[in-house]
């Protein structure tokens, strides 16, 4: 079962307005734990960036909508900037899974490097709390469970649709919704169904190796109305081949100029 519907607020991608579905009812039962394996980040990051891919539009989407799935763990830093937001941030994240439930335990730092101030966030698996350095303001709540769902509640038909009124709605990962960011790189599924839920818009470039990481590059171009929220005109990204997770976006005006950018500079996924 999943939530009922409400208006969004737009993203700090600016991407999603409109009305969209929130994730899975918390009540659901956990998914169960992975199997841990035995094998350090560098030595599975050098047994990805030798297997050879040859993915599916269904697959990498599918992969992206649900990248929080697929890994025990993953910390790094990315630069986020945008010239529409008058954005430029730093964002240092560690993300696991909790061994007792399997909720999300994570730290996660955003420093406005123009302004030289910071939100922390943290949860231990079962309260969360926010800080903002300048403000001094604090945000306190409990945190919400991994879900329990079916691979045909994750795939692209449940988590877009127009409903009776004719609005497009998404479904977002409910367990994601205290990620700040970093969301936009450990579970990109906004990403996922805002540039490319039209499989017309958008082409498999072929494979790259970042971080020591597989991807699959990603060329595709905006339309309709999200051209002019985004103000932008074409998109390139870099999606780990692997797990759905976003390593690199770039978004780029009619005259080729960069409007927004997402560069990981550091990354460990286990």
């Amino acid at each position: 079962m999943f939530n009922k519907k409400f208006i969004c607020i737009c993203t700090a991608l600016t991407i999603t307005c409109g009305i969209f579905v929130s994730g899975y009812n918390a009540k659901a039962s956990q998914i169960s734990n992975k199997s841990q394996k035995n094998i350090n980040s560098t030595e599975k990051s050098i047994e990805t960036t030798k297997k050879s891919y040859n993915l599916s539009k269904d697959t990498i989407f599918y992969n992206m909508l649900n990248a929080i799935d697929n890994y025990n763990s993953i910390s790094g830093k990315f630069i986020y900037s945008s010239s529409v937001l008058k954005t430029n941030e730093e964002v240092i994240y560690n993300i696991k899974k909790s061994s007792k439930n399997n909720n999300l335990i994570f730290n996660e730092k955003i420093k406005d490097i123009d302004k030289n101030t910071t939100i922390n966030s943290s949860s231990d698996g079962e309260n969360y709390k926010s800080i903002n350095s300048l403000t001094k303001e604090e945000s306190v709540s409990k945190v919400l469970p991994i879900s329990q769902t079916t691979k045909s509640q994750k795939s692209k038909e449940s988590r877009m649709y127009i409903d009776e009124n004719g609005d497009p709605c998404y479904v977002y990962r409910d367990e994601t919704s205290l990620l700040s960011q970093s969301a936009l790189v450990a579970n990109p599924e906004i990403i996922a169904m805002g540039f490319m839920g039209d499989f017309n818009n958008w082409n498999i470039s072929g494979y790259d190796t970042l971080l020591n990481r597989k991807c699959v590059v990603i060329d595709g171009k905006f339309s309709g109305n999200y051209k002019t929220k985004m103000k932008a005109e074409k998109f390139k990204l870099y999606i780990d081949a692997e797990t759905g997770v976003l390593i690199k976006l770039t978004t780029f005006d009619n005259a080729k100029n960069i409007v927004e950018s997402l560069k990981t500079t550091n990354l460990n996924i286990n």
